[in-house]
């Protein structure tokens, strides 16, 4: 399962590309230093969004999985590689890109 360091990193690498496209610039067509600036930007917005907090919240409840319980929803933690396997779930569409590496 990936980290939730290197899941902010694709999450802001993928809204940097995402920002280029939206300025109509074609992300391999950018030099170093104007990626540079698009990811910047990317940084900038997921600080000012709390992103980092955001992936950790998100991780810890795609651990959780209510059950029923004496009549009654009770929330039971997930252990193990299942819990993994429904983080990361839950986690992919963040950092899914339907576009070429470039």
């Amino acid at each position: 399962m990936s980290t939730q360091h290197e899941l902010l990193a694709k999450a802001v690498e993928r809204a940097a590309r995402t920002a280029a496209a939206a300025y109509g610039s074609e992300w391999s067509a950018l030099d170093d230093e104007e990626r540079a600036r698009y990811r910047a930007l990317s940084r900038r917005w997921a600080e000012f969004l709390g992103l980092d907090a955001a992936i950790g919240a998100l991780s810890t409840i795609a651990t959780k999985t209510p059950v029923e319980a004496d009549g009654a929803i009770a929330i039971r933690t997930i252990d193990g590689d299942d819990a993994q396997v429904v983080a990361e779930e839950t986690l992919a569409g963040l950092i899914h890109d339907d576009t070429d590496e470039a």
